[in-house]
């Protein structure tokens, strides 16, 4: 691969990493740049994936949920860190 083509497929993973907002567009022009956008599209895919499922939670209202048993909270917390 040419140093032509890793810029372009680098632009390319951060032309889709714009979709989300902060450092998210970092490590996926990190990821680019380092490996190549064949071996970043994993990466890439978590990151918009992961957006939309924080999104949905939004629009279903969980923070109230998560308000009224914060057990809930607490073991979501502790699954993340995990």
């Amino acid at each position: 691969m040419s140093e032509r083509d890793a810029l372009i497929y680098s632009i390319a993973t951060f032309s889709l990493a714009t979709l989300t907002p902060g450092p998210n567009s970092l490590m996926l022009l990190a990821s680019g740049v380092n490996f190549g956008l064949r071996r970043s599209v994993p990466h890439v895919l978590g990151v918009l994936i992961g957006f939309f499922v924080m999104l949905v939670a939004i629009g279903f209202d969980l923070n109230s949920l998560f308000q009224a048993v914060s057990a809930i909270y607490q073991v979501m917390k502790v699954l993340s860190f995990a």
